[in-house]
Parts: structure tokens; C-alpha cells; sequence
């Protein structure tokens, strides 16, 4: 079973949880569009290699991408900003605010 995936602001820094591991870097905001550098954080192995695989692309996917962002109430939506054909990842994440 996958824990959810969290994702925390606090000024221009980001931290959370990717699936295996935590993970922090650094957000910014130009304009419309929102891009997340320097992440990273511990490598430590997961047992479960679906698990590894979906951190690997989460991770991946954060900083591949410009994100036009929305927040709904408790609920953040990071929208990838995608020119050209389709892509075959997630171009859509939301993140509830939790307790």
C-alpha cells in the first residue's frame, strides 16, 4: 500500500513525502506558472519497487515541468504546463491540507 504523497510550502522552500522517502527543495513563483528546483533528499531503498517506481517519477515529474497552481480551500492543484503533444505522465496533482 502507497502512503499519499504530501507536499508542504513554507516561503520558498518545499518538503514532503514521495512514496519511500521525504523530499525538500525549492519553489518558484514566476508569473502564472510555479517550477520546484534543487529537490532531493535521502535515497533510501523501499521494498517495494512499484513504490520506488512511482517516488522515481513523482520526483521526476516536480521538476520536468512549469505548474500553473490553484488552491481550492484545503485543496492545492498543481497543473503541469505542457507545450506540444500529449504526454504520457500525470499532468494534474492535488495535495489536501491535512490536520
Amino acid at each position: 500500500m502507497v502512503e499519499e504523497l504530501t507536499l508542504e510550502v513554507e516561503g520558498s522552500e518545499v518538503t514532503g513525502f514521495s512514496g519511500c522517502n521525504g523530499y525538500f527543495g525549492t519553489i518558484v513563483e514566476d508569473g502564472d506558472e510555479t517550477t520546484f528546483t534543487e529537490v532531493g533528499g535521502p535515497e533510501a531503498w523501499c521494498e517495494d519497487t512499484e513504490v520506488m517506481a512511482l517516488e522515481a517519477m513523482f520526483l521526476n515529474d516536480l521538476v520536468s515541468f512549469a505548474w500553473n497552481t490553484s488552491v481550492d480551500g484545503p485543496t492545492l492543484v498543481l497543473v503541469a504546463v505542457v507545450d506540444g503533444p500529449s504526454i504520457a505522465v500525470p499532468t494534474e496533482l492535488t495535495f489536501e491540507e491535512q490536520p
